[in-house]
């Protein structure tokens, strides 16, 4: 008799980085967000799409703490960080990178990305005076952070550059750079590739397809399409605070409520 065949292994779940359940935020008689619940899963590019004020860069701003939910939970690696500020979230994972940026103008590129490493350092008044030998080593460490984050950008080149004197399109590098440079577990970008050239565009999405290959967890608003199916596993729609679609790029291209709502003849 021949040996029975083992078992198949039962297919893992996929680990849930972030999870909305119920997401509701309103700014007066308006219902900016409308019960949204998704779960994103670690490792995942997803894309937030939507005609102008459909609620996605209100959505991201109630999971980066800038907006606190009026109900539902949000979850960040199995913590309830619905009531946490923006700063605690950081220190937890998350790190944002905003529509507008400003860089601290009299700090050069590297000293400009490496801000966003010192939301991790241990470096407080006194250990400043003081300087003592692990204030130093932190120091190099965040130093060090601030360029691979740079060489991951494009930036490395400008690093000694003032950064008054970069462009628009590279001071929203620089700000992609300064949020990298936290080691974040989860990367929201509200509408990254607003404002760049083409070789810039290509050098993000050159940026971000390498961060997603190494596991970094991204949520992104944008408006570019192309852009959008250049880089997303997954496009979530929203239309007046709610979510019409959610799948592959493909997938959401064909959907009739989304060619209604938004795209119309435009393709990912």
């Amino acid at each position: 008799m021949a040996a029975a065949s083992p078992p198949l292994a039962p297919e893992t779940e996929p680990q849930l980085v972030c999870e909305l359940t119920g997401v509701t935020k309103a700014f007066g008689a308006v219902r900016a967000v409308d019960d949204v619940s998704l779960d994103i899963a670690a490792g995942s590019l997803t894309c937030l799409i939507g005609p102008n004020g459909a609620g996605k860069s209100t959505l991201l701003g109630c999971i980066s703490g800038f907006h606190f939910v009026d109900s539902g939970v949000v979850q960040i690696e199995g913590h309830d960080v619905s009531r946490w500020p923006p700063h605690r979230r950081a220190r937890h994972g998350l790190a944002t990178v905003f529509q507008t940026t400003r860089p601290l103008a009299e700090l050069d590129v590297l000293d400009n990305a490496a801000v966003g490493a010192h939301v991790r350092s241990r470096t407080g008044f006194v250990e400043s005076m003081l300087r003592p030998p692990w204030q130093w080593r932190e120091q190099h460490r965040v130093r060090l952070e601030a360029r691979e984050a740079l060489a991951i950008i494009g930036l490395d080149e400008r690093a000694n550059d003032p950064a008054a004197v970069l462009p628009l399109g590279q001071l929203r590098l620089l700000a992609v750079a300064r949020a990298l440079a936290q080691r974040p577990s989860v990367l929201l970008l509200d509408e990254p590739a607003a404002g760049l050239r083409a070789g810039e565009k290509t050098h993000l999405v050159d940026a971000l397809r390498t961060l997603s290959g190494r596991g970094l967890t991204m949520v992104l608003v944008e408006h570019d399409m192309q852009f959008v199916g250049a880089l997303a596993d997954r496009v979530v729609v929203l239309d007046r605070g709610r979510v019409i679609a959610d799948g592959t790029p493909a997938e959401v291209r064909d959907d009739p409520q989304v060619i209604a709502a938004y795209l119309g003849s435009t393709t990912l």
